[in-house]
């Protein structure tokens, strides 16, 4: 097989500000695996604080390494392909990119969608929710006028952890809440809130009817998931947790829900791709935690990859190319406020020359 690297710049039409920082911008880099005729579209976006994965140069680099040792592999060999990537010591990113492209490259030599492939019921896919970031809470009703020019939708998340504190980020929930009366509502955090902040918001998010508190605590702070979760049992505060930051791949899963974490999100720009996903979705079943499928700074190609394991997904939150000014992918759309994988074969996207 032939592997080929682009790089993608694309904008977001508003920029999005998390505790963070704000991402305005980035530059994807996009894998094609080509052989016997078909060709295979997989997508890195740079995520985290470790520099092998957080600039797109690492990432083409590292995908340029993995190019030069599997170009002369069958792309069926998946689990030949999979043990380079491990001695490689890949970044995420890149494997995702890779693993993608090879999932897709699968689905358009046999003829069917990815979702056919895995055996997939299309007709369970969940409604996906629109992001509202981090905001003064009167902005927050033209935002939702924003969202609603794009798409019909069904479910809101709330980004907070405003460096004004809880006041704040109490004010922009509620500005979403008027502006929006008949949406669910998520929030997340992003690791900014503390136990005590978390356990404090936990009752007014409830009275407003929040489905679900996305990763309040920082990662790697498995004493402070523990102490959040008994103290929310003790409490009585049916609020679901959800980790993000904390669980990058199937290992995490097991010992997350056993300190009280309700539910994961599965990124694939985290775990390394849809193969990955598919040990984590397994394992949070047998712990019985549910599942959500999240997205970064990813344009339609890397969200339509995901969308293809949404059947199994509790939560879908696949937002993030209907926010880019210039996304040079065209694919499946939105309807029914539901990112519906595509019946075309592999993920059903188009790119670029």
């Amino acid at each position: 097989m032939k592997v080929e690297i682009h790089r993608r710049r694309v904008k977001k039409r508003v920029p999005l500000r998390i505790s963070r920082g704000v991402v305005a911008e980035s530059v994807n880099i996009e894998v094609r695996i080509a052989a016997d005729g078909a060709v295979g579209l997989g997508e890195a976006v740079a995520y985290g604080s470790d520099p092998r994965q957080n600039t797109p140069e690492h990432l083409v680099s590292a995908i340029e390494t993995i190019a030069g040792d599997i170009s002369g592999v069958d792309p069926f060999e998946r689990q030949r392909i999979h043990d380079r990537l491990d001695e490689l010591n890949a970044p995420p990113a890149a494997r995702a990119a890779i693993d993608c492209a090879l999932w897709d490259w699968a689905g358009k030599t046999t003829g069917r969608p990815v979702w056919q492939l895995l055996g997939l019921d299309r007709e369970r896919v969940p409604p996906t929710s629109v992001t509202i970031g981090i905001m003064p809470a009167d902005e927050a009703a033209e935002r939702i006028d924003t969202w609603r020019d794009a798409l019909e939708f069904d479910v809101v998340k709330i980004k907070v952890g405003n460096d004004r504190g809880l006041s704040a980020d109490r004010d922009l929930v509620d500005a979403v809440r008027r502006a929006a009366p008949e949406a669910r509502l998520t929030v997340d955090a992003n690791g900014a809130w503390t136990v005590e902040q978390s356990v404090q918001a936990a009752d007014w998010l409830v009275e407003r009817g929040v489905e679900h508190l996305e990763q309040p605590l920082a990662p790697q702070r498995d004493e402070n998931l523990r102490e959040l979760c008994t103290q929310l049992d003790d409490r009585g505060i049916d609020l679901p947790i959800v980790v993000d930051e904390s669980c990058r791949t199937s290992p995490d899963v097991v010992r997350l829900a056993q300190l009280g974490a309700d539910a994961i999100n599965i990124k694939l720009m985290k775990c390394g791709g849809l193969t990955e996903a598919l040990r984590m979705i397994g394992a949070a079943r047998s712990v019985g935690a549910k599942v959500m499928f999240g997205c970064f700074s990813h344009t339609v190609l890397a969200n339509t990859a995901a969308a293809q394991l949404s059947p199994l997904a509790h939560w879908i939150d696949l937002d993030s190319h209907l926010n880019l000014v210039d996304d040079p992918y065209t694919g499946p759309g939105i309807d029914s406020g539901r990112l519906w994988p595509s019946t075309r074969p592999g993920f059903g996207v188009d790119a670029p020359d």
